[in-house]
């Protein structure tokens, strides 16, 4: 499972996620995402557009220095289950 570091400011609200493609056979596509985070930081709003998946998280009521992972699976439209997992470090800027 490949893992993504992304820095979150502890006031700001934001989209991260995933590119598919590289993981995706030929001409196969995203029929359904998940995401599953730590207890601890508020996540709303998924998308999928086209071969990418995203997910809004928000800093506030988080902790500086605070880490969160955020893993995304996806089932594409060949039936294959795919898994990515990226860590949110809480900052303040």
């Amino acid at each position: 499972m490949a893992k993504k570091y992304e820095e979150l400011d502890i006031n700001s609200k934001t989209y991260f996620g995933f590119q598919w493609e590289d993981r995706l056979d030929s001409g196969d596509s995203i029929s359904t995402s998940q995401w599953f985070t730590d207890e601890g930081i508020t996540v709303s709003g998924s998308a999928i557009s086209g071969a990418a998946t995203y997910q809004y998280f928000d800093g506030t009521g988080t902790e500086v220095g605070g880490l969160y992972n955020a893993t995304n699976r996806i089932v594409t439209a060949n039936g294959d289950t795919l898994e990515q997992t990226l860590q949110i470090k809480i900052v303040q800027k």
